[in-house]
């Protein structure tokens, strides 16, 4: 799991860096799939188009206020990546104190 770019704005060279190395890792059986954590939209584009290889899966907190991270959702889905999303509750504690009426 490569969490989150480097830099925090942009895919970076050192990004590059370390993914090729986990690409390495995984083709010589050490592990089987890999993902990226933390992402923004404009983040997992500037891989996709810097690498011939997109991640298994990506994990990313996901928040009601801003749309469930749809965008990036639709992103994955088109590309066969697996949406991962975390803190579901604890990101959303707004959501859980909505009354049910």
């Amino acid at each position: 799991m490569l969490h989150g770019p480097s830099s925090g704005y942009d895919w970076t060279d050192a990004d590059a860096e370390v993914w090729e190395a986990m690409i390495k890792e995984r083709d010589a059986g050490r592990t089987r799939l890999l993902g990226v954590s933390n992402v923004s939209l404009r983040h997992l584009k500037q891989m996709a188009s810097a690498h011939d290889e997109s991640p298994a899966f990506v994990q990313n907190r996901c928040y009601a206020r801003l749309g469930w991270d749809r965008d990036m959702r639709l992103f994955c889905k088109e590309r066969e990546i697996t949406y991962q999303g975390f803190s579901l509750l604890t990101a959303n504690v707004e959501v859980l104190q909505h009354p049910l009426n």
